[in-house]
């Protein structure tokens, strides 16, 4: 008997049964699959259903799938006009498509354990949370097969570059790995990881939004500058999020200060959410989130009944099992834990010793300024030559001078090569090269001057 004509047996004989146990697959994009799960992978499913009243067999991609529900199976479901029931020709695939070689089991298979790796995401971006940390966990999820990630999210924000480097290690790894968000709170940077996720949870209590950025946390002092640069990370982390099914509207309203936001309720009862006030909009369903001189923050009630996440009751992540419509789901231990706390024990010290630098630099540039000889006042003889006690005078500060404006190059020197303890931890540079280099050549030019003027007569 052929593959195909066994699983015809096999699903007639359930039909004959009686009434069998459906399937239903609600997809994240409002598609529902209502059928007999054949197979289930860690990433995929392969359910026997009908598309168009044609019976099909499709393979979803969990990333796209929002729950998996069992319920009675319709009479009658696969007949097809009387006639007997064989399933047609497979459906498209998804994007993650079976080979060709492998055609779904003769037969219902175990449940398959899916495994999953928490990493939390506690603290104060670029501080407490480091993209090394992040990366290495996913690295030792990879080696150990997890191929579900949830981010425990509680964070007030922090540095900005620290949450765009760790959503670009997500976005490199997305094809390895299903994400979900666990959130308590995730504020100000902390939805960079938030909206990087395929899956969003919000515990009762959390909040999400309230991200105006500017560059490296702090303003330029243009204004138009940095309209600019809140713009384009605006666009960015819209981008992100429109990727992972969440709202890009919402989105920018969590980061422009200017962008507004509208919900209303469709001919089907279902939220929208616009940019723009509909005109034709009943007042009793129309809401406004944000306007132009707010920004937006959702609390999880109201992120769960907008459809932009989902409101989880508990506290833990083994309980997502139910709500991610899973059968077998198992954490794998406290890697992602011990990976960021690793990670952040590596980069306080370099943190700590960088800030020192910050200060000392600027505290040499301020006594190199104020030693140098020009500052003070001097006696000449009367052939305008300075007298011997001021010679003296002058050439001690012009000493001291050229002391501390080498100081100050030895300040950037150990400040590069902190920079390249930051690479090593993937961090973003916390001062540009030009900067540095910028610094360097007025120190040069400062001891080239005061050397050529030394002995002054």
């Amino acid at each position: 008997m052929t593959m195909r004509k066994t699983l015809v047996a096999v699903i007639a004989a359930l039909l004959l049964a009686g009434p069998a146990p459906a399937d239903v697959v609600r997809m994240k994009d409002g598609r529902t699959f209502i059928g007999v799960i054949l197979e289930e992978k860690s990433r995929s499913i392969t359910i026997d259903t009908k598309i168009s009243n044609i019976r099909s067999t499709v393979t979803l991609h969990r990333r796209e799938i929002a729950s998996i529900e069992k319920k009675p199976l319709p009479d009658g479901f696969f007949d097809d006009g009387g006639g007997s029931a064989q399933p047609k020709t497979p459906a498209t695939p998804s994007r993650t498509p079976e080979r060709s070689d492998q055609r779904p089991s003769s037969r219902r298979q175990a449940p398959v354990d899916i495994r999953y790796l928490e990493i939390p995401i506690v603290g104060v971006f670029g501080e407490d949370i480091i993209p090394i940390g992040v990366e290495n966990a996913l690295e030792q999820a990879r080696r150990r097969r997890v191929e579900h990630i949830v981010f425990r999210i509680d964070s007030d924000g922090g540095y900005v570059w620290a949450a765009e480097d760790i959503a670009e290690i997500l976005e490199q790894h997305e094809d390895e790995f299903t994400y979900h968000a666990l959130i308590d709170k995730a504020i100000s940077a902390a939805i960079w990881v938030a909206l990087s996720c395929d899956t969003m949870h919000m515990t009762p209590g959390a909040t999400i939004g309230a991200a105006v950025v500017y560059s490296r946390d702090e303003t330029s002092g243009d204004a138009e500058v940095d309209a600019k640069f809140n713009s384009a990370i605006a666009a960015r982390l819209a981008a992100r999020a429109e990727k992972h099914g969440h709202s890009p509207v919402v989105v920018r309203a969590m980061v422009l200060g200017e962008a507004e936001a509208y919900a209303w309720k469709d001919e089907s009862g279902e939220w929208v959410i616009g940019a723009e006030r509909p005109k034709l909009q009943r007042v009793d369903s129309l809401r406004t989130l944000d306007k132009r001189d707010t920004v937006l923050t959702l609390t999880a009630k109201e992120a769960d009944e907008l459809g932009f996440a989902t409101l989880f009751t508990e506290k833990y992540a083994d309980a997502l099992r139910e709500g991610l419509g899973v059968e077998r789901w198992r954490g794998s231990g406290n890697m992602g834990a011990n990976e960021m706390e690793r990670a952040a024990s590596k980069a306080k010290p370099v943190f700590e010793r960088f800030g020192m630098l910050h200060s000392e630099l600027f505290a040499s540039i301020e006594r190199a300024v104020s030693a140098d000889p020009g500052n003070f006042t001097y006696y000449v003889d009367y052939g305008g030559n300075l007298t011997g006690s001021s010679r003296r005078d002058w050439q001690r500060n012009t000493d001291q001078a050229i002391a501390e404006w080498r100081r100050v190059h030895s300040v950037l020197v150990e400040m590069e090569r902190l920079e390249r303890d930051r690479a090593e931890l993937r961090m973003s540079r916390w001062v540009e090269t030009v900067d540095l280099q910028s610094i360097a050549d007025q120190v040069a030019e400062n001891v080239r001057r005061l050397e050529e003027n030394r002995d002054r007569r």
